[in-house]
């Protein structure tokens, strides 16, 4: 019998043959995150976040030794040093660009994968990490928690908001300074847990700011970039 189209053939232990359909291999799919190489010595995985198929670069030193993983969007394959066999991830990827020397994120700044927490480097760049034992239920119930859990957009022209959280009932400031450190912007406020309280610092403001969350005690520092 002739091999029929579509089907490949197959036979038993006792010599009885068998016809099954070839099913292509969809590695799209990505029930697990591929590794396609490395760039400036840390690994680089082809990753879903959600319905979001997208390149991270993977980075040791996450809080509390959580890994971090930081967004990247498609011309970011070409600084990639690829591992052979890897090319064909390329399409898979169905997310935007990469800007700004990374800090842009390809995916929408107020978004955060399920099973994930968001993070900021001093920088400005976001990234994503996976916190072990619980911790996401943890960090949600925890009021005494300060916070900058995101600027955005960043780089902007001079107005972006700053996601923060602080304790219920905590007083607290939000103040952005230059790197001179004169104060180009500050709210009093009172925590509420998380809260989103936008900037706008107008045309003038250029080059790198410094945001501040204050509270009795403690300070924590994030970095915005502000474009021409």
């Amino acid at each position: 019998m002739t091999l029929p189209a579509g089907y490949a053939e197959g036979y038993e232990q006792d010599g009885a043959r068998y016809f099954y359909q070839n099913q292509p291999v969809d590695i799209c799919q990505l029930d697990q995150p591929q590794t396609i190489g490395n760039w400036n010595g840390y690994s680089v995985q082809i990753r879903k976040f959600d319905s979001y198929k997208v390149l991270v670069t993977v980075v040791p030193g996450g809080p509390n030794g959580a890994t971090k993983y930081f967004a990247r969007g498609k011309n970011y394959w070409n600084s990639i040093n690829r591992n052979a066999g890897t090319d064909a991830y390329y399409n898979c990827i169905n997310v935007g660009d990469t800007g700004y020397g990374g800090l842009v994120l390809p995916l929408d700044p107020n978004y955060t994968p399920s099973g994930y927490l968001k993070g900021t480097e001093n920088d400005g760049a976001i990234y994503y990490y996976q916190p072990t034992g619980g911790r996401i239920a943890a960090i949600e119930s925890k009021s005494e928690a300060l916070q900058i859990i995101a600027i955005a957009p960043n780089p902007s022209t001079g107005t972006f908001t700053v996601q923060v959280h602080v304790a219920n009932n905590q007083p607290a400031e939000l103040v952005v300074r230059n790197l001179q450190g004169t104060v180009w912007f500050r709210k009093s406020f009172i925590g509420k847990g998380t809260q989103v309280h936008q900037v706008n610092l107008g045309s003038s403001a250029k080059g790198t700011a410094l945001v501040s969350l204050e509270t009795q005690g403690s300070i924590i520092t994030n970095r915005a970039i502000l474009l021409p």
